[in-house]
């Protein structure tokens, strides 16, 4: 994605907002940082600047930390792209936001390559909400852009995204604490497992991604065929992060 994308950065400390937004304009020139050290005052951005398209904000921040700010976002905009950034060892805070309907989220760092990964994470769901908005109306084809799904070195989902349900006729409470393998076609699982086990071991590059096909049931029984963006999560345990999206012949 080559034009131009407005990004609202949330980050208390204005020192350390100011180096990312430098950092960030140097791994990809074409996005338009703007920093706010108030997260009372994101919400008045969004409205005062339409042309913002997507949120990246710090977890941890006095009087409203990323998690409220989130829930705030929500209320308003559903599917602006929204990416939390988090500190080693967040993972319990991630996947609290993944079930509030967080885009993405990403580990804070200092190194070029993190900020490469945040930038190609931005790119990923900007692109995705443009493509939304240019359909005029969401189909299931269409998924919105924080359908995101966290599976446990066991297979078991961890958290999910609340709009996986309106994607996939799937109910969010349903799949979360189950089997990922349990929720898919029994010709299907097979390769679930593997996905799995493939995964587990080893130090994950965070930069890796595969995708991979199944049929997920819905609440019904009903199978509805799924294409999914499969990449590792750097923390302290193994775990993978699916991003389904339903394909044309799910209908």
């Amino acid at each position: 994605m080559a034009t131009s994308i407005t990004v609202l950065h949330v980050e208390d400390d204005i020192e350390f907002a100011e180096l990312n937004a430098d950092f960030l304009s140097q791994e990809a020139p074409h996005l338009n940082i703007v920093v706010e050290t108030d997260p009372e005052n994101a919400l008045s951005h969004l409205e005062e600047n339409p042309e913002i398209e997507c949120v990246v904000s710090d977890y941890s921040m006095p009087r409203k930390d990323g998690l409220e700010l989130l829930e705030a976002i929500r209320e308003v905009d559903p599917d602006l792209p929204f990416i939390l950034c988090t500190g080693k060892g967040s993972e319990e805070v991630a996947s609290e936001a993944i079930g509030k309907g967080v885009t993405d989220y990403v580990r804070k760092g200092g190194s070029r390559e993190r900020y490469q990964i945040l930038a190609h994470r931005i790119e990923n769901a900007v692109e995705q909400y443009r493509a939304e908005r240019s359909a005029g109306q969401r189909t299931r084809t269409a998924p919105p852009a924080g359908d995101l799904l966290i599976v446990d070195r066991e297979g078991t989902v961890e958290a999910v995204s609340p709009s996986v349900e309106r994607t996939l006729g799937r109910d969010a409470a349903d799949l979360a604490g189950d089997a990922l393998a349990d929720a898919v076609a029994p010709d299907d699982r097979g390769a679930i497992r593997d996905l799995i086990e493939q995964r587990d071991g080893g130090t994950p590059d965070e930069t890796a991604t595969e995708t991979v096909a199944f049929r997920l049931l819905d609440d019904d029984g009903a199978t509805h065929a799924v294409e999914a963006t499969v990449r590792p999560l750097v923390g302290d345990d193994p775990r993978i992060a699916l991003r389904p999206r339903a394909t044309p012949d799910s209908e």
